[in-house]
C-alpha cells in the first residue's frame, strides 16, 4: 500500500486548518457551563486554586484570541499596536496571578 503524495501538502495542511472545529456560540457554551459548575468553589472565604484555574481557562475559551489579558478573570483589553511582539499580560500583577494559578498545587486534606 502506498500513501498519496498529496496528503500533506501545503494547500491540504491550509484546506484542513481553515475548517471551524465548532459553530459560532459553541465556544461560549462551553465557557459558560464551565464557570456554572465551578462558581460554588469561587465563592468561599478561600477559593481552590483548581477552581481560579478553570475560570481563567473559561474567560480564554470565550475572548477573542489575542485580544484580552491572559491573567485569571482579568477583562483588560490590550492594544498590541505597534508592539512587535505581543502582550500577554496587563501587568506584572496578572501575570504573578496567573503563574500561581499554573503552579499551585492541590494538596488532599
Amino acid at each position: 500500500m502506498c500513501a498519496s503524495p498529496h496528503w500533506n501538502t501545503p494547500p491540504r495542511i491550509r484546506e484542513r486548518s481553515a475548517r471551524p472545529l465548532t459553530g459560532p456560540g459553541r465556544l461560549e457554551a462551553i465557557a459558560a457551563e464551565l464557570r456554572a459548575a465551578v462558581r460554588p468553589a469561587l465563592n468561599l472565604a478561600h477559593p481552590d486554586p483548581e477552581a481560579v484555574r478553570l475560570t481563567a481557562l473559561a474567560d480564554q475559551i470565550a475572548a477573542p484570541p489575542g485580544r484580552g489579558c491572559a491573567g485569571p478573570g482579568c477583562t483588560v483589553e490590550l492594544d498590541h499596536a505597534g508592539v512587535s511582539s505581543r502582550r500577554r499580560y496587563c501587568g506584572d500583577a496578572c501575570r504573578q496571578r496567573a503563574h500561581r494559578a499554573r503552579t499551585t498545587k492541590i494538596t488532599p486534606a
